[in-house]
């Protein structure tokens, strides 16, 4: 939509630009890098169909390739069918294994006072 001024979807030229902003606390329409001024990221939005594009600029880019980011480059090596494991789940799995872990310790713990009172 940037290039051409139509819906790729629906061919509706009635189409707006919600351009990148960085506010008060990461708010707005950009990617937030550790250390480094936040890429901004424009939207092309398709009034007709709701059809939306983001783009970054050239001059942008470097900040995603330079330097350890937390970004992965896409490469042949990468395919869509693999499952993704969200860093978030190995906490989770943590939390519940030391909960599952506290939790059978304090049941031998009831057993051992109730054994130990008779």
């Amino acid at each position: 939509m940037k290039n051409t001024k139509k819906c790729p979807k629906c061919q509706s030229s009635d189409i707006v630009k919600i351009k990148g902003e960085c506010g008060p606390y990461g708010r707005g329409n950009n990617i937030a890098i550790s250390g480094r001024t936040p890429v901004l990221v424009n939207r092309y939005l398709c009034c007709s169909c709701g059809f939306s594009e983001e783009w970054i600029n050239q001059g942008d880019i470097k900040n995603f390739v330079e330097g350890k980011n937390g970004f992965d480059r896409y490469s042949k090596e990468f395919h869509d069918d693999q499952p993704t494991t969200h860093p978030m789940s190995y906490i989770i799995l943590k939390i519940t294994a030391v909960m599952v872990i506290a939790f059978i310790i304090s049941l031998l713990l009831m057993w051992l006072l109730i054994y130990l009172k008779r």
